[in-house]
């Protein structure tokens, strides 16, 4: 998704409310949608989680290495993941 003006807001929130959970309120929510429109697409990088497909009563899961997973996010401890 990217914003081009403060009109795209609600398909924002659209996006973030179909895509994640989350406990945050709604005013929130909108400051983090908000933020879109300063997050420039080429500084974000994607973190793929390692960890295996299996299934779990008829649904399909990943379970997550927990080494793996623990180390990233200690390294999102301060708020950035390191390339290191």
């Amino acid at each position: 998704v990217s914003a081009g003006d403060i009109m795209d807001l609600p398909g924002l929130m659209r996006v973030l409310l179909d895509w994640t959970w989350t406990d945050l309120d709604l005013g929130e929510a909108f400051a983090l949608a908000g933020a879109a429109f300063y997050v420039d697409p080429a500084t974000v990088d994607n973190v793929v989680l390692e960890g295996r497909v299996t299934t779990r009563s008829g649904a399909s899961v990943v379970i997550l290495d927990e080494a793996n997973t623990a180390a990233v996010f200690a390294d999102l401890a301060d708020g950035s993941l390191d390339d290191e």
